[in-house]
C-alpha cells in the first residue's frame, strides 16, 4: 500500500524534552497508511518537511502524530500536503517474529506497530542516549520494549540482545534509527549469518 495522503492542518506541538517534540496534524482527506510507514509534507508556499516515522496508528485518524528533535518552522492552522506514504517495515505476515532494532527516535515507526499489530509476534530493542526519550513509551502506552542506554564507549550496543535471535528460523529483523547504527547492526547481523533478505531498514538495502 503505497496510500496517498492529500492536506491537513497542524493543531498541535508539544515539547515533550530538550530534545524532543510531538507533532499532530488534523487531517482532512486521507486515504490512509500501514502501521510502520512514514511521511514528508509541504506547505502551500513550498516549503519541504520530513521525511517522519509516522507514530500514530491507523485508526487514530484523522489525527496523525510524529515525533521530532525539532520543533517545526510552522505555524499552528497551517494547512500541509501529504507526498504519498512510504516505507517497508509493515509487518505484513503474521506467521514471522519481528525483531524490532531502534536506535534513537528510530523507535518512532515501531511505537505505531507495537501498538496497532497485536495479532502479530514482535521483539523490540531500543538503543538510547537520551534517557527522556523514553518518556514515549508511556506517552504512546507501549510496553515489552527492551531498553538499551547507550554511551560513546559502547561498542557493541543493541548485539548482545539480539544473539538469542540468530538461531530462529523464522525471524525479520527491522532496523530503524541513524544510518551509522543501521549500517553497523545490519553488517553484523549478516556476519552472524542472517539472510540478508531477513533484514529491512528504510535507509538501507542489504540485498
Amino acid at each position: 500500500m503505497n496510500a496517498l495522503m492529500t492536506s491537513a492542518i497542524l493543531i498541535r506541538q508539544v515539547e515533550l524534552t530538550n530534545s524532543l517534540w510531538l507533532v499532530e496534524f488534523l487531517v482532512e482527506q486521507s486515504r490512509g497508511f500501514l502501521a510502520g510507514q512514514y511521511q514528508s509534507f509541504y506547505t502551500e508556499t513550498g516549503d519541504a518537511f520530513g521525511p517522519f516515522s509516522i507514530a500514530s496508528t491507523p485508526d487514530q485518524l484523522p489525527i496523525m502524530r510524529f515525533c521530532t528533535r525539532h520543533q517545526l518552522s510552522l505555524s499552528l492552522n497551517t494547512k500541509v500536503f501529504f507526498n504519498p506514504t512510504k516505507g517497508h517495515l509493515v509487518a505484513a505476515d503474521n506467521t514471522k517474529h519481528y525483531i524490532l532494532c531502534a536506535g534513537g527516535t528510530g523507535i518512532t515507526p515501531f511505537l505505531s506497530l507495537l501498538k496497532s499489530e497485536n495479532k502479530r509476534s514482535f521483539s523490540c530493542y531500543w538503543s538510547l542516549k537520551n534517557i527522556d526519550d523514553q518518556c514515549l513509551l508511556e506517552l504512546f502506552e507501549i510496553k515489552n520494549v527492551t531498553k538499551h542506554y547507550y554511551n560513546d564507549n559502547d561498542h557493541y550496543d543493541l548485539q548482545p540482545y539480539l544473539i538469542k535471535h540468530l538461531q530462529e528460523s523464522n525471524c525479520i529483523f527491522y532496523l530503524a534509527g541513524p544510518f551509522v547504527f543501521v549500517d553497523k547492526l545490519g553488517d553484523w547481523l549478516i556476519q552472524q549469518g542472517i539472510s540478508p533478505s531477513n533484514i529491512f531498514s528504510d535507509m538501507k538495502k542489504f540485498i
